[in-house]
């Protein structure tokens, strides 16, 4: 995603930035128990919960293709396959049911409709809800659970909750504008920055300083790939490199600091 000359790299990092952004229409908790679900969450969803779903892809789903398979070997290792071992499945779906067990006999043992009891989804539910919307919504998931299992039979308030999440996201749908990505590119090397450089925390235990040389990556998926440019910013939620477009205009690449790693290319001279 890119706001200006800035772009932000994963999803949850995405989603802080917007609702600091663009506070009129947040969706986060003010409490600080809201504020402690919320960030559990989505570190509980996404580390420990995405690929035991991915590992049930059925290999009818249709983007599993040689090339597909070759592309996600390459980001996500041997996490990922439609033709995973029966054992490797089992386990895959032993965490599943864990998890929705957990979900159901907690959160929703008091047949509330959202995560934080709230009147409305609030960031919580978002962290919290996506693979298994992934899982019981998207119809070529169909075929990953075997029958036997009846999962939304077994997790009713679970599943409700995906409903009503389908159900929101059915009333708020917007249309999307297309655009070429050359005009893309230039739309945004044209912008200004979206917002200040920032500082660099020298009592964060790497020893980095502003201006240094550095390498990002990340360490959960696409761990081969790394990108490259010299530090502005980095606290303990976040890092940004400035980097260059191949036409020498400057960017700021932000990354959160989990599940990546941040290596320093060159020290800075005296």
């Amino acid at each position: 995603m890119s706001i200006g000359r800035d772009v932000y790299c994963d999803t949850r990092l995405m989603i802080q930035k917007l609702e600091e952004l663009y506070p009129e229409g947040t969706l986060s908790e003010r409490s600080p128990e809201g504020k402690g679900i919320q960030a559990l969450l989505e570190t509980w969803t996404n580390d420990q919960f995405f690929w035991h779903v991915a590992r049930l892809l059925p290999p009818t789903y249709p983007m599993i293709d040689k090339a597909w398979r070759d592309d996600r070997a390459d980001m996500a290792g041997d996490k990922l396959s439609a033709e995973a071992p029966d054992e490797a499945r089992r386990e895959a779906l032993s965490h599943i049911v864990a998890a929705l067990d957990m979900l159901e006999h907690t959160f929703f043992a008091d047949g509330r409709d959202w995560i934080l009891k709230t009147k409305n989804p609030t960031l919580a539910d978002i962290n919290g809800i996506w693979t298994w919307d992934w899982l019981f919504h998207d119809p070529w998931m169909e075929g990953a659970i075997p029958d036997e299992y009846a999962l939304d039979v077994r997790f009713p308030k679970v599943f409700a909750w995906t409903e009503r999440f389908r159900q929101v996201l059915r009333e708020t749908d917007a249309p999307v504008s297309w655009m070429d990505s050359n005009d893309v590119v230039e739309a945004v090397l044209s912008s200004e920055f979206a917002e200040p450089e920032g500082s660099v925390d020298h009592t964060d235990p790497l020893g980095l300083q502003k201006g240094q040389e550095i390498e990002v990556w990340p360490t959960d998926s696409g761990m081969n790939h790394h990108d490259h440019g010299f530090l502005v910013k980095l606290d303990t939620r976040e890092v940004a490199i400035s980097a260059k477009s191949k036409d020498g205009r400057e960017l700021r690449i932000h990354f959160p600091r989990t599940n990546f790693r941040i290596s320093a290319i060159s020290e800075l001279a005296n």
